[in-house]
């Protein structure tokens, strides 16, 4: 299961900021259909943690969302601006 891009599952947060932070997530994962274990290797990082920073359940570090920036070549401002509203 770690090794799949997100499934478009609906994410059931009534949390806006954080909802727009997964739909985020989950967006950089689906571009280049890498999985999170791909994504893991290439950052340091279990893929378990980058599956449920896209899960929509919990509010993942400032970190875990730097590194989905940095392996899938997207903007670190807009992964660090997402962050500041949670």
């Amino acid at each position: 299961m770690t090794g799949r891009v997100p499934s478009r599952e609906p994410l059931t947060t009534a949390n806006k900021a954080l909802r727009e932070l997964q739909e985020w997530l989950r967006d950089q994962c689906n571009r280049t259909r890498q999985g999170y274990r791909t994504l893991a290797e290439q950052v340091g990082c279990h893929a378990t943690t980058l599956q449920r920073a896209a899960s929509g359940e919990t509010v993942p570090k400032l970190q875990t969302v730097l590194n989905y920036a940095g392996a899938y070549d997207a903007s670190p401002e807009e992964a660090r601006r997402l962050c500041v509203g949670l």
